[in-house]
């Protein structure tokens, strides 16, 4: 074998080397970095926790305030159904009083 022949195998040889090792450095990198999110998908991905806490909290603060708002409405109810009673009760004793001030009234106009 000659020695240009042995130089170009070598050369040959050395090339195949090299993109299999390119190609195998390529494929780990590739590999290594897939599994791995980068600044952007991490922020991403923040946002993404963060609004849904934030949909989750407003959906909780809603709830309550329904509750709250339910709460209120019925205590408005039986003081209205309170203040009802006592208005029929003055309105009531006001008509008594009214009668009887009406019999005295006719009383002293028999007498007179």
């Amino acid at each position: 074998m000659s020695s240009k022949k042995v130089i170009r195998a070598r050369h040959g040889l050395s090339r195949l080397a090299g993109g299999a090792l390119l190609i195998g450095s390529v494929s780990l990198l590739s590999a290594a970095c897939s599994d791995d999110p980068g600044p952007a998908e991490e922020a991403g991905q923040a946002m993404d926790e963060a609004a849904e806490s934030a949909s989750s909290d407003m959906e909780r603060a809603r709830q309550e305030a329904e509750a709250w708002a339910e709460g209120a409405r019925e205590r408005a109810e039986e003081e209205l159904d309170s203040m009802r009673e006592q208005a029929d009760d003055a309105r009531q004793e006001a008509e008594e009083e009214a009668e009887k001030a009406a019999e005295e009234l006719r009383r002293r106009m028999g007498q007179g």
